[in-house]
């Protein structure tokens, strides 16, 4: 299952300089060895940045910057949902720049 989330993200702004691409995920993992390497590996394959987050036993929520990538999100995030250890993944995509803490929503 996928979903959009809704923006809560005007600090992470403060992380990256100048005009960046950002995004929020939050990941539905199972509690088995190797689910969240799985998916930091489809993001480190695609040259995603993962900022700050916070991750438990089953949940994986984190803010990345995607300036860098050459794929699109969508195909992205299907890749991950594509994952067995995966049940659901919702993200948001923003545009930021440093003292603008509202951003784009993707829809």
């Amino acid at each position: 299952m996928t979903e959009r989330l809704h923006s809560k993200t005007g600090f992470v702004a403060e992380l990256v300089p100048g005009k960046r691409k950002l995004v929020e995920f939050s990941i539905e993992l199972a509690n088995t060895p190797g689910a969240l390497a799985s998916v930091a590996s489809i993001l480190g394959k695609h040259k995603i940045d993962v900022l700050t987050g916070f991750h438990d036993s089953t949940q994986w929520g984190f803010f990345a910057d995607i300036t860098e990538t050459d794929s699109a999100l969508d195909e992205i995030v299907k890749e991950i949902s594509g994952l067995a250890s995966v049940s659901k993944v919702a993200f948001s995509e923003k545009t930021s720049y440093i003292g603008e803490p509202e951003s784009k929503l993707i829809e």
